[in-house]
């Protein structure tokens, strides 16, 4: 199946996602799959890009991670622990762990608490330390994240600007020192000066704090200036995922290539970033459903300038193409794919 298997998987990994499915209930009985069959992991201090278009499942996996939306099957691994059936007092053990920073910096905060109020509840609700300590922890990543304590603390959200409302929402999380950070969609709804600030503001708090990220995006271009590796989705399914440099430089699969195409790789993070939310791909048919194309080969062969016979009956699996880089397609571009899993030279 298209990006389903765990070839690529890593056994030192931090946070290891296998098998996932996000399915959600539409109208009663018809259900949307979101996400399926997804395996994706993450090394302490790497971030990981997930990039696709508007409605891939990104969003889902995302929140999926860190148990804002239920699971339907698959695993979420933590240290080595299964986090994916936690539930009441134990999920609230490690809600402090998994962190996520969301897409409206603005409406994911409480309007009637300021700015320091905000930062400090996960540690007022985990009793992590003293007061004094906590107070000291809220003033010490106010000012990590460029929001000096003073006069900044005591303003309420309708004092601030988009981009320094999501330097509080990301000073939330950060306060809870997690094991994963998950920033969905993090910078798209800011100005793009703006979203260069925050990019590098990230770069510097994962130095400074060993930070283990998900980074999600629409953006390409964003996902490659931020993330050591890069992971492509299309309907649900990953579609290739390997390094962040030769995956930008030598993409093997044909979405990725028009995400690229649809991205300008060549600008600076300040001049970044107005990238549409789908892409133009040339091809012989309308985007379908991921249900629609579940059981029917390749979920992208209608856009594919390359589809043959084969894409519309088998779905390709994950293999590696290269080292490191991994791809789900019958003809890569650039060549033929390493042996199947389960073949010498695959992982059975």
């Amino acid at each position: 199946m298209a990006g389903s298997g765990t070839a690529h998987l890593r056994k030192e990994a931090l946070l290891s996602v296998e098998h996932l499915d996000v399915t959600y209930s539409v109208g009663g009985r018809s259900k949307f799959t979101a996400v399926s069959d997804l395996s994706l992991d993450i090394l302490r201090g790497e971030t990981l890009g997930l990039v696709g278009e508007s409605g891939c499942g990104k969003s889902s996996f995302g929140k999926a991670v860190v148990r804002h939306v239920p699971i339907s099957a698959g695993q979420v691994r933590l240290g080595g622990n299964d986090i994916s059936r936690l539930r009441g007092r134990e999920l609230r053990t490690v809600r402090g762990d998994l962190q996520m920073v969301f897409q409206d910096p603005v409406s994911s905060l409480n309007p009637r608490r300021s700015a320091e109020q905000i930062i400090g509840q996960g540690l007022d609700v985990w009793k992590k330390g003293t007061r004094a300590e906590r107070a000291e922890k809220v003033r010490e990543v106010m000012e990590a994240v460029g929001l000096p304590y003073q006069p900044e603390a005591k303003r309420r959200r309708h004092e601030f600007s988009g981009g320094q409302c999501q330097r509080i929402s990301i000073a939330r999380a950060l306060v809870m020192e997690p094991e994963v950070l998950v920033c969905d969609e993090a910078v798209s709804a800011l100005d793009v000066s703006v979203q260069a600030q925050i990019l590098n503001m990230l770069l510097d708090l994962r130095e400074r704090y060993e930070l283990t990220m998900l980074f999600i995006a629409h953006n390409l271009a964003v996902v490659k200036y931020i993330s050591d590796r890069i992971a492509v989705m299309y309907l649900g399914k990953l579609c290739e995922i390997g390094p962040s440099g030769p995956l930008t430089d030598k993409p093997r699969h044909p979405y990725t290539r028009a995400l690229l195409d649809a991205a300008n790789l060549e600008h600076g993070p300040g001049e970044v970033l107005e990238s549409p939310t789908e892409v133009d791909v040339q091809g012989q048919g309308d985007r379908d459903t991921p249900d629609d194309l579940a059981a029917r080969g390749c979920r992208f062969r209608d856009r594919c300038p390359s589809a043959q016979a084969i894409c519309g009956t088998t779905e390709p699996e994950i293999r590696m193409i290269d080292d490191g880089h991994f791809v789900a397609c019958h003809f890569p571009l650039g060549g033929a794919t390493a042996p199947a899993a389960g073949t010498p030279g695959g992982q059975s």
